[in-house]
């Protein structure tokens, strides 16, 4: 029978773990990751992340105190921009002391999907795309929609 834990009872075990070489087992929760990680369905190996680029999944802890596994879209003065894939709502103000582990295997129905395969990296770089397509239509037709609804009200 396997046992839920709080991240926040196993957060120093996986530091240590993956700070002396080794790697971490977990059952990630939550949506909003879809369609790259599934609830219920995948695990993913954490290990130690020397250095991070654009499109790593990693492993942080928030300011106040919730663990999230998000991607890694981007730097903004220096600091990691992050977003889970199923999201359009881009996240800053972490810090490099807040990330844990980054994610190297996706494992899903008993397969590793390699995050450092060229396949995957095509695969996120489609995601980013669909993710920044939308947020650019939302920047151009936001304020379209925001003038047509006050003609509307003008009536």
């Amino acid at each position: 029978m396997s046992e839920c834990l709080d991240l926040s009872e196993i957060s120093p075990l996986i530091s240590e773990a993956v700070k002396n070489g080794g790697c971490f087992y977990l059952s990630p929760k939550g949506k909003s990751m879809l369609p790259t990680i599934r609830e219920g369905k995948d695990k993913v190996v954490l290990e130690e992340f020397i250095s991070f680029k654009k499109g790593d999944i990693l492993l942080y802890r928030r300011k106040n105190g919730q663990f999230v596994l998000h991607r890694l879209i981007g730097f903004e003065d220096g600091e990691p921009v992050m977003c889970g894939d199923a999201q359009h709502v881009l996240e800053y103000g972490i810090s490099e002391e807040d990330i844990i582990a980054r994610v190297s295997v996706i494992i899903r129905k008993n397969k590793q999907i390699n995050a450092g395969s060229a396949l995957f990296k095509l695969f996120s770089f489609c995601i980013s795309a669909r993710r920044n397509t939308f947020i650019f239509l939302r920047k151009l037709f936001g304020p379209l929609k925001h003038f047509c609804q006050s003609i509307i009200k003008r009536g």
